[in-house]
């Protein structure tokens, strides 16, 4: 016992040390002490890599999950994403360090952006359900400023939007918290979670499509994806932090709650839903895209709906694997996104054209979800139809596109031989941190998963269609609504705009007519003449 104590726990309370430095080092930042507290915060995050590196290697080896009171949970999951915070906070910092040198800027920047990373450190770390929704909204808090670093009109208005659709999230997580606390009588995760699993839990059915709204909220989902394009007038560093870092958090939230909504169908279908629509329609708009910045917007509006499907389908530990790839991905695509146009000036796009050998592969990308659907239904599912549906939609890929050079195509076939050895290692490293996957579905399980594949099947299928066909006149319509993105912020664009004229108006107040917007030319000065 007295080994335990010397290794996990005061391994937590160091690990505790970390978020409370940064912190400390925010307050600390100024114009004269700019370096020497971005040299300490470094520090502290490579300390922080370490900690956490140690803690799952403790708690691989049976020593966890450990908690310090009510407050701090360390467990894999913890451990996990507290690596991947504290590295991404690493490589940014140190990014900003040369993209905002000599800049006014770089003050705030650094300010807000410690203070932002401590307070994820304490979201991923928190066993308290009001801490954690404290945390939840302290997140927000610190982002705004750094949205509106340079404060031009675009950015103000994106940083606005955000910051009212973040209100919503923030509202379903706190509806979300005091339910589940009327419900059981307690603030503490663990309390809950144990509650649950002895099978005397109440209905938490309405907690959990609260969370999930959050989560939903959070990541982007469409219809509430706006902001998520607009806010490209941020700073680099702050995008990279914003779609490596902060839109994932809405996935951790549900694995963080999974042990209490996992058997809540109705919470799983509402990120199946938002998460299913959000990945077919933005995997649509990306392909219409001119803006780079602008496609990996939509990428991570797409991967942020595949990742929600995968939680909604009870795939737990993928969805986690996903979560920490998609950020450490993302964190790279933005840091160098001046190295990508470069590149994209060593050579024109080449157009898809048209292949014979289409029609059959996509055949076979139809029918092997067909036959998967069935042997799940009969109890024969294996890994081996999914391995067989990965290599019909590469071939797809590969052979629809002969344009493709050789080495890309080699490239492409690599990737697909060692994506499930990838996915295999990730699930044996992830896997004891996340609850086992079920089956929030229950006996319909294998029927939705079956449609979902099938369903993705089919979308490949006319997207590759589409691309290769561009020129047709059929697809131009779709294609010129797809540019627009379908015009599917347009309500709740309005909607945010009549909340903000309210709000800074007031509602006894005529709004102000300058002549901008009535239809009347102003004259200009002198021509009253």
């Amino acid at each position: 016992m007295l080994e335990r104590f010397e290794g996990i726990q005061w391994l937590s309370l160091l690990w505790l040390m970390v978020p409370l430095g940064l912190f400390l080092l925010s307050g600390l930042t100024s114009r004269h002490r700019l370096r020497i507290v971005s040299s300490c915060a470094q520090a502290l995050f490579l300390t922080g890599a370490t900690l956490n590196v140690l803690a799952i290697i403790l708690i691989a080896a049976g020593q966890g999950p450990m908690t310090i009171g009510p407050w701090l949970r360390l467990d894999g999951l913890t451990a996990w994403m507290g690596l991947l915070v504290v590295f991404l906070g690493w490589v940014n910092l140190r990014y900003s360090r040369r993209y905002l040198a000599g800049d006014q800027a770089g003050i705030p920047f650094q300010r807000w952006f410690l203070a932002t990373i401590g307070s994820v450190l304490i979201l991923v770390s928190t066993g308290h359900l009001l801490l954690l929704a404290g945390s939840w909204l302290l997140i927000s808090l610190t982002l705004h400023p750094l949205l509106c670093l340079y404060p031009r009109r675009g950015a103000k208005e994106a940083a606005w939007q955000k910051f009212l659709v973040s209100r919503l999230g923030d509202l379903a997580l706190f509806v979300g918290v005091i339910w589940l606390h009327q419900r059981f009588g307690s603030w503490e995760l663990a309390v809950i979670t144990e509650a649950v699993s002895a099978g005397h839990a109440p209905s938490v059915t309405a907690p959990a499509v609260a969370f999930a709204l959050a989560a939903v909220l959070k990541c982007a989902q469409i219809p509430f994806h706006g902001w998520l394009v607009r806010v490209m007038e941020a700073p680099t560093p702050v995008s990279a932090l914003l779609h490596a870092g902060i839109i994932n958090l809405g996935g951790f939230l549900w694995l963080r709650m999974v042990p209490v909504f996992e058997s809540s169908m109705v919470g799983h279908a509402v990120l199946l839903g938002f998460g299913a629509v959000t990945a077919a329609m933005a995997g649509l708009i990306i392909i219409t895209q001119s803006s780079i910045k602008h496609s990996l917007a939509w990428s991570t509006n797409a991967q942020m709906g595949f990742m929600l499907l995968e939680l909604g389908l009870g795939a737990y530990t993928l969805a986690l694997l996903h979560l920490i790839a998609h950020s450490l991905y993302k964190a790279h695509a933005f840091l160098s996104t001046g190295r990508i146009v470069v590149s994209s000036r060593v050579g024109d796009l080449k157009q898809p054209v048209a292949s014979p050998g289409l029609l059959p592969a996509g055949v076979v990308a139809i029918i092997v979800p067909v036959a998967a659907m069935t042997a799940g239904h009969f109890g024969w599912f294996s890994p081996v139809p999914g391995l067989v549906f990965m290599m019909a939609m590469a071939y797809v890929l590969i052979f629809s596109v002969p344009a493709l050079p050789r080495r890309s195509r080699t490239t492409v076939a690599a990737l697909v031989v060692l994506l499930p050895m990838a996915h295999g290692l990730g699930q044996a490293v992830l896997s004891p941190s996340v609850p086992v996957a079920e089956t929030p579905f229950g006996p319909w399980h294998g029927a939705v998963t079956g449609v979902m594949v099938l369903g993705a099947a089919v979308y490949w299928f006319v997207l590759t269609s589409i691309i290769r066909r561009s020129d047709l006149a059929i697809w131009q319509p779709l294609l010129a609504h797809s540019r627009n993105a379908f015009y599917l912020s347009v309500p709740l664009d309005r909607l945010i705009q009549m909340v903000r004229q309210w709000l800074l108006s007031g509602p006894h107040r005529e709004p102000r007519n300058d002549g901008r917007f009535s239809g009347v030319e102003r004259k200009p000065r002198g021509a009253e003449t």
